[in-house]
């Protein structure tokens, strides 16, 4: 993951970085489906009695192979002087899979809080997630907006952040919804980055900008 979000595929492995693959055994590895044919996939962890305190992380990466074209729609160019051209999409889906072992804790921070307005009405926070300790953080962040007089209420936000072990900051830009067209004044944007368990809720880090 890089400090933007995204999600990279990296050839060689960070060397300081603990994966869970060693640990995991995956079965079936490949399969076959009809359309709309359901199919589980086993996950086995397998611990060890020397694995360092923290958090192992690794992606399942599931996606087709090999044969690309749906059944029954494979049909031959008749015509050898004819130029073909087929575009076929290849959907592919990632699932992060964490291992986590002995001691282990996070906690984090916002800095960098910022109010821009694009195009005359289209606003936006910009900000930065700090991240300290040996494990990943994951949850939602939630802007409400309290006028000076009157009721607060939620204005945006940004579901399922992620900020993983390998980096110690993410950049996160949050689109406010303002039903009334008006820039927000006389007030403050609260912004929130809690744990996106709602059985449990945790509020990781907090902050807030003045609008005048």
């Amino acid at each position: 993951m890089t400090e933007q979000g995204k999600l990279e595929l990296i050839e060689k492995p960070d060397t300081i970085q603990m994966f869970a693959d060693p640990y995991l055994r995956i079965f079936p590895r490949q399969v076959t489906l009809a359309p709309g044919e359901p199919q589980v996939i086993m996950l086995q962890c397998r611990r060890k009695a020397n694995m360092l305190a923290g958090e192992y992380r690794s992606h399942i990466w599931f996606r087709s192979e090999k044969d690309y074209a749906a059944l029954g729609k494979k049909e031959p160019l008749l015509d050898s002087n004819q130029l073909s051209v087929s575009v076929i999409p290849i959907f592919g889906i990632t699932i992060p899979v964490i291992i986590r072992s002995g001691a282990v804790s996070a906690s984090a921070t916002l800095s960098d809080l910022k109010l821009e307005i694009q195009q005359d009405s289209l606003q936006y926070i910009k900000l930065t997630i700090n991240r300290t300790g040996n494990i990943s953080l994951y949850g939602d962040i939630i802007i409400q907006y309290v006028p000076t007089q009157g009721t607060s209420y939620q204005v945006g936000a940004a579901l399922g952040v992620g900020v993983y072990t390998n980096i110690n900051k993410r950049n996160v830009v949050v689109k406010l919804k303002n039903t009334s067209g008006q820039t927000f004044k006389s007030g403050k944007l609260k912004v929130q980055y809690i744990s996106d368990d709602e059985s449990k809720r945790v509020v990781y880090a907090k902050g807030e900008i003045e609008v005048k």
